[in-house]
């Protein structure tokens, strides 16, 4: 090896060992914390924005700017400080997934500056709120005023979500308010309860809470023909009360594109008179524009001998737990994984269902939602609705029932053959007839489960919530929803070897890897010190030797000649 070729050797070394050492160090920074790095283990990902929002940043075309205010004192009220960080780490999220379109800024004001009070007059204009708070010292509390809220501004126009006090479907809230700036949102939801006992007030009351928690601008109806033009779904339950012109009127507004989540029962339950019959066939003209449409709701209960929820029924002295089949509980197998309504649901209620017919023409088109099991029958007369009589199993269970559908596509009008209706006296009907359209439907053969007796489980909200949004949007929000009901903290993970295996790479990395990555190096410099030290050495002894070796060659040479 020539001395050319020794310093080669040494450049390509010392690389090496330069890239060894770079490599560590970046490494170390970024397993403390130099680089921005999160681990969600939570169940749902609820720490991580969703697809559906990474998809709905993508159709940002122009900048977005989003605003956070807080006031100072509520990082130091209980749990506040937390939900801050939470905020602050989704929005940034939003920013790094925002392709450049997504400008965050973040923004810390204080009552008690007096350059701030103009600024936050000017963010209670655009929607952000003062709550009161609550402050403990030491044994005594004391109320303040705070504020955390979210202003947002795209082209020219702005929205805004008031009050962030929870991290509960902060996400779902946030895109909901992008969708509205970008135009998405494709109308408001109607509700209309029309029934000859049942009252919106009085019986769905939770129901109207959730929905308008949810559609803040949702317009409580009337009449069908009192829909206002920009209502785009309606929430119907029941339709007992509707007249012919109230029918048209519905059916119309489903021929224009209408959408609509129907609830009914197809048997009518009577409670009320114990000398009557207990249930009876219910007259609705809905049921029958459904059936139409060719989704029918029949006029029946369906019992489930497999899986139901027994009934706490009160004895002389000790209560007991009684079978009830017409208290069905859907289990998960028999929930429609492939729709995003209820692709999550472990399971959901059902009290008095009725079953629901598909026609031969919708069969292949109808998503069907829920169904019973195959240990499950139907009355269609002779109705039995008491306790005492489902004791024991005295129906033969043979047969799978549907209790809930959706369905998107043609439909052809409930007055097709019909003459339109006479108007009511100062009425004008307006435009013609229209014979078919193409609507959007979510039907459920129940109506009692959302009454304010039994809408206390979450899947059963989920279920309504989710069918309006599948309904009003194109249902890319619902799973974004649906984190909500894995909210778990950190320390309640239930993939705990996941977590362990997550703690344990970074401890190796950085108790073990990265130091014997610099003992590498640190062997790498002294091993090739001693190689390139060896190399001069053998090359020094070379030139040394030349040069003796020609001397003696002369010498021997001389003496050759005198002899």
């Amino acid at each position: 090896m020539n001395k050319t070729e020794a310093m080669k050797l040494k450049k390509r070394e010392s690389t090496v060992i330069f890239l060894l050492i770079l490599v560590n160090i970046v490494l170390f920074y970024f397993l403390m914390g130099k680089v921005y790095l999160r681990i969600d283990c939570t169940q749902g990902k609820k720490y991580s924005i969703s697809q559906p929002t990474v998809d709905l940043l993508k159709k940002v075309d122009n900048k977005l700017v989003i605003n956070y205010y807080y006031e100072k004192r509520c990082k130091e009220a209980q749990g506040i400080s937390q939900v801050i960080q939470y905020v602050d780490d989704m929005l940034q999220e939003y920013e790094a997934k925002g392709n450049g379109m997504v400008d965050y800024r973040r923004e810390e004001l204080s009552f008690e500056n007096q350059n701030h009070l103009e600024k936050i007059a000017e963010i209670e204009k655009l929607g952000v709120k003062k709550v009161a708070l609550s402050q403990s010292e030491g044994t005594e509390s004391k109320s303040t005023l705070g504020f955390s809220g979210i202003v947002l501004t795209y082209k020219g126009k702005t929205s805004s979500i008031g009050v962030i006090f929870s991290d509960a479907k902060f996400e779902y809230m946030l895109d909901v308010e992008i969708s509205k700036l970008l135009g998405l949102n494709n109308g408001r939801v109607g509700i209309l309860v029309s029934s000859h006992e049942k009252t919106l007030d009085k019986d769905f009351r939770y129901l109207y809470q959730y929905v308008t928690n949810e559609y803040s601008d949702a317009e409580v109806i009337y009449s069908p023909g009192a829909i206002p033009e920009d209502i785009s779904t309606l929430l119907l339950v029941g339709g007992e009360t509707f007249s012919e012109f109230d029918m048209y009127k519905l059916d119309q507004f489903m021929m224009n594109g209408g959408k609509m989540l129907m609830l009914a029962n197809g048997v009518k339950l009577n409670f009320q008179n114990p000398y009557g019959p207990p249930a009876s066939v219910t007259e609705n003209q809905v049921i029958n524009m459904l059936a139409a449409y060719g989704i029918t709701i029949n006029h029946d209960l369906v019992g489930d001998n497999e899986s139901y929820n027994p009934v706490m029924q009160r004895g002389s002295i000790f209560a007991e737990r009684m079978r009830y089949p017409m208290w069905v509980k859907v289990i998960a197998e028999n929930i429609n994984r492939k729709n995003p309504i209820v692709d999550e649901f472990n399971e959901v209620n059902m009290f008095w269902p009725s079953s629901i017919t598909i026609s031969d023409e919708l069969k292949d088109k109808v998503q069907p939602l829920l169904k019973t099991t195959n240990k499950s029958w139907s009355m269609a007369e002779d109705f039995k609705i008491d306790v005492d009589s489902y004791k024991y199993p005295v129906q033969e269970g043979k047969s799978q029932y549907l209790l809930a559908c959706a369905y998107e596509g043609a439909l052809k009008s409930f007055f097709k053959d019909r003459d339109a209706p006479t108007p009511p006296e100062g009425t004008e009907l307006k435009g013609g007839k229209i014979s078919e359209g193409n609507g959007k439907l979510v039907v459920i053969a129940n109506e009692d489960f959302i009454s304010n007796d039994f809408l206390n489980r979450e899947d059963e909200i989920y279920l309504i919530l989710n069918s309006l949004d599948w309904l009003t949007k194109d249902g890319s929000l619902i799973k974004i929803r649906n984190k909500g009901k894995f909210s778990r903290p950190l320390n309640k993970v239930n993939n705990l070897s996941m977590l362990n295996l997550y703690k344990n790479l970074i401890i190796t990395f950085t108790t073990v890897i990265i130091p014997l990555g610099f003992i590498a190096a640190a062997i790498g410099v002294f091993t090739s010190r001693r190689r390139f030290r060896k190399v001069l050495e053998e090359q020094f002894a070379e030139d040394s030797e030349q040069p003796q070796a020609e001397e003696t060659e002369k010498v021997e040479e001389e003496q050759n000649g005198e002899e």
